[in-house]
C-alpha cells in the first residue's frame, strides 16, 4: 500500500505518537492499553517510540507497561470447558466474536480506529458478561 501513495499524507510518526500521549495525558491515571490481539499492536509502537526517542520513562506517564487482550478475556469468559479452543471463533477478523456477543460487525474495510472501537465494544460486552456473572 505504501507504494500506491496510500501513506503519502499520513501524519508523521514523532507527531502521532505525541498526538497519543497526548491524549493519553487526559485520563487521571495511567491508561491501560486495551486491544483485539494487542500484542501484536504493541510490538510497533515500543518500535515506534524507540524510533522517535520516546523512552519508557518518558510514554510510561501515559501508558501503563501492562496491556489488555480482548481476545484472551473472551476465551476466559466464553470457552466452555468441554470446547477446544478454536483461534477463528475468537476473532474480530472474521466477526464471529462481536456476533456471538451480539455487537455489529466492524464496517469494511478494515480501519485502525474502527478496529479500536471495535475492542473496545467488546471488551465493553464481556466486562458486562462479567458482572452478570457476579451477580448470579
Amino acid at each position: 500500500r505504501a507504494l500506491e501513495g496510500k501513506w503519502d499524507n499520513a501524519a508523521p510518526l514523532l507527531e502521532t505518537l505525541q498526538y497519543l500521549l497526548r491524549d493519553c495525558s487526559q485520563f487521571d491515571s495511567v491508561a491501560i492499553p486495551v486491544g483485539q490481539n494487542f500484542f501484536f499492536d504493541w510490538s510497533f509502537l515500543s518500535v515506534g517510540f524507540a524510533w522517535c526517542n520516546i523512552s519508557e520513562s518518558e510514554w510510561g506517564k501515559y501508558l501503563h507497561y501492562s496491556r489488555l487482550d480482548t481476545r484472551s478475556m473472551a476465551v476466559q469468559e466464553l470457552l466452555k470447558p468441554e470446547e477446544v479452543y478454536n483461534p477463528a471463533e475468537f476473532s474480530l477478523r472474521n466477526d464471529k466474536l462481536s456476533k456471538r456477543l451480539g455487537i455489529l460487525p466492524e464496517p469494511y474495510p478494515h480501519k485502525a480506529r474502527q478496529g479500536a472501537y471495535q475492542s473496545y465494544l467488546v471488551y465493553k460486552k464481556l466486562q458486562e458478561f462479567k458482572l452478570l456473572r457476579s451477580k448470579r
